[in-house]
């Protein structure tokens, strides 16, 4: 064996044996086949089918496998939802800083009168003066933030105040003034 000196020292083709053994030669039996353009035979790949009647009966015991796993998951979700005390139906999201709108069709007054409609039996004690009052607050909120940025604790906390004190002033009734404040403690 000669020294080897430098990088080409692990790469010299002298000093190791060639491979002999093929990936082919591994596997004992000469019948196996690897290949995917193979057709499968009854043993290797179509699992013993032998109609299209047992696939079909196949096909459909896995697809109410998978309908039965989304009801179940739909159904933990729902009790997931429930159990969170909060209720969905004044889940509000506003733009802030320049990508508040006021008037637009995705606009604060067009999401108020949406969830108003959509909930007409639990808010129907609210007038249109009530809407406009705590459009007006939000948007005095959402105007001094930054694109973007959220509405914060503090935020929210102010927002109440003013909305305690409109109650005080006999601007809003006590239950205008519940709603309001379900209604900011869910604004994200």
């Amino acid at each position: 064996m000669r020294p080897t000196v430098g990088k080409s020292a692990n790469f010299s083709a002298l000093d190791k044996p060639m491979s002999t053994t093929s990936i082919s030669r591994l596997n004992s039996s000469s019948n196996v086949r690897t290949s995917v353009f193979d057709k499968p035979t009854e043993s290797v790949g179509a699992g013993g089918l032998n109609s299209r009647d047992e696939q079909a009966a196949m096909d459909d015991r896995r697809y109410g496998y998978v309908r039965g796993m989304i009801r179940q998951r739909q159904e933990k979700e729902a009790e997931t939802a429930g159990a969170s005390g909060t209720p969905s139906r004044f889940k509000l999201k506003f733009g802030t800083g320049a990508a508040f709108h006021h008037t637009r069709k995705k606009g604060l007054d067009w999401k108020l009168k949406e969830m108003r409609y959509k909930n007409l039996k639990a808010l129907r004690h609210l007038s249109d003066t009530d809407i406009r009052f705590f459009g007006d607050m939000v948007k005095r909120y959402a105007l001094s933030k930054r694109t973007g940025a959220g509405y914060n604790w503090i935020d929210k906390k102010h927002m109440k105040n003013e909305i305690a004190r409109a109650w005080h002033a006999g601007k809003i009734s006590r239950d205008d003034r519940k709603d309001f404040n379900t209604m900011v403690d869910q604004l994200e």
